[in-house]
């Protein structure tokens, strides 16, 4: 929802509309949940969410609105603005991305960093990234260590899956991980459009 938000925004300055594009996709994206497992404040936060209305992008404050879900959704924004002089641009729309639906600072300041780290990992070759410089394009040590824990295994999997993808692609991914996933072409068409973007 978010790569798709920021591909149909394009280069257009009005980052009002940006955020209504990303609500009116966040919102799109939980009819397509059944069978999934989204967070609590995902759901609470998204269901608030009036992204066509005046104010209505401005959620009730939740103390509780933690989580890891708004992380999950940044990964791309930092493919979006990878440039140093995007910084600005990038934490603005990390952090009001993030806000949407986890509007407790724990809550959406860790997708502001998630956003700029992706930036940075774009920007400077020696960038010591425990997990990533750990596993390297070793698909199956990043998998072992960054999905198949006693943690918050599926979250950390989806986190450490989208930096290894932006970094070595499917290269030692196997096939079998790949071929039939759902939305498969939806995603690479994302990657293009964010690449394209990445580049004017």
């Amino acid at each position: 929802a978010t790569a798709e938000a920021l591909i149909q925004h394009g280069t257009r300055d009005d980052v009002g509309l940006l955020y209504v594009d990303l609500g009116t996709k966040y919102k799109e994206c939980m009819r397509d949940m059944k069978g999934r497992a989204p967070g609590l404040t995902c759901k609470v936060g998204l269901s608030s969410l009036r992204p066509l209305e005046k104010g209505g992008l401005n959620i009730p404050f939740n103390p509780r609105g933690v989580g890891c879900g708004a992380s999950m959704r940044a990964m791309c924004i930092g493919l979006r603005y990878p440039k140093e002089e995007d910084i600005g641009q990038l934490i603005a729309v990390a952090m009001e991305s993030g806000r949407m639906s986890h509007n407790h600072p724990t809550g959406y300041l860790g997708e502001q960093y998630l956003s700029v780290r992706g930036q940075w990992s774009l920007c400077f070759n020696d960038r010591h990234d425990a997990l990533l410089y750990c596993a390297g394009s070793d698909w199956v040590k990043l998998c072992e260590h960054g999905a198949l824990h006693g943690g918050d295994s599926d979250s950390t999997g989806v986190m450490a899956c989208c930096w290894f993808g932006a970094l070595y692609g499917f290269q030692g991914v196997p096939v079998c991980n790949y071929k039939d996933l759902e939305y498969k072409q939806r995603l690479m068409d994302c990657a293009d459009g964010l690449y394209a973007l990445s580049q004017i």
